[in-house]
């Protein structure tokens, strides 16, 4: 069985509504591990008189990092002098912190990608 491992992380082109169209990648478990373990920070503290690392994750650190991901590119977002908006990470917090329902839109459709991308492998699996 081949598995190419530079396609894990490809996004695809999706339509939302009104012309715009996202480039969404799929949500592996290990990406999601990954970008949790970089929101997070440890330090030590003492608890019960004993020395213990203590680690936080920032979700707000998390949240960012995991939409950037998720959102590759973009076309038919426009500003108001109807110049294009480009896909980076601020412009990518803004839209997704104003419409909810497109956030909701992103992360479903990597969880379906994600999906579809593992019962992919289980039959070529079978097939091999």
């Amino acid at each position: 069985m081949k598995i190419n491992f530079d396609a894990i992380g490809e996004g695809v082109w999706v339509e939302w509504k009104d012309g715009v169209r996202v480039k969404i990648r799929p949500l592996p478990v290990s990406k999601t591990t990954e970008l949790q373990k970089k929101a997070t920070t440890k330090k030590m503290e003492f608890v019960a008189g004993r020395r213990q690392v203590v680690e936080t994750v920032d979700d707000e650190q998390f949240n960012d990092l995991l939409q950037e991901w998720l959102l590759e590119d973009w076309s038919g977002w426009d500003d108001q002098n109807d110049e294009p908006i480009p896909c980076n990470p601020k412009t990518i917090k803004a839209i997704l912190d104003y419409f909810h329902e497109f956030r909701l839109f992103v992360v479903m459709t990597g969880g379906e990608l994600e999906d579809h991308r593992q019962e992919q492998q289980k039959e070529a699996e079978k097939n091999s």
